[in-house]
């Protein structure tokens, strides 16, 4: 027996992109994500070959699936067709990489402050913790002598 349980989800047609890597080595491949779509049978094809539609995953807040593929290496160009029952959707190369992959660094800043409190915090709730412990500890050794 075999029990399978599927998401209630409405139907919709996959949102393709190619994300092209930053750097313009040979040994770093495109990608292709294939998002918003349901129901989870899918095919999607990257340079002729096929992904598992298994490899789809539901995204709980977007009521949706999505699945990521790439090859280890491409030789010319990339293309990536994704279709479900309702719409085939080929995705599209963007000339300009620096639109897609967006550099972590420009956004995220570290605050050192903020780096330091929280620091200082974990170091008084060990401290806290270490003295609650010994004064168990103390008061066990107590009630049993």
């Amino acid at each position: 027996t075999k029990l399978k349980v599927f998401p209630d989800i409405q139907k919709h047609p996959p949102s393709v992109y190619i994300l092209q890597p930053k750097d313009s080595r040979s040994d770093i491949s495109p990608v292709c994500l294939v998002t918003d779509f349901a129901p989870r049978q899918i095919d999607v094809s990257i340079n002729e070959h096929r992904l598992n539609e298994s490899d789809a995953s539901v995204l709980i807040n977007d009521k949706s699936y999505g699945v990521v593929g790439y090859l280890k290496r491409t030789e010319g160009n990339f293309s990536c067709i994704a279709t479900n029952e309702l719409k085939s959707v080929p995705g599209k190369p963007d000339t300009t990489p620096g639109d897609q992959c967006v550099n972590m660094d420009d956004i995220f800043e570290t605050d050192e402050k903020l780096n330091f409190m929280s620091l200082a915090m974990l170091g008084l709730r060990i401290i806290f913790l270490k003295s609650i412990i010994f004064n168990v500890l103390m008061t066990v050794h107590a009630m049993s002598s």
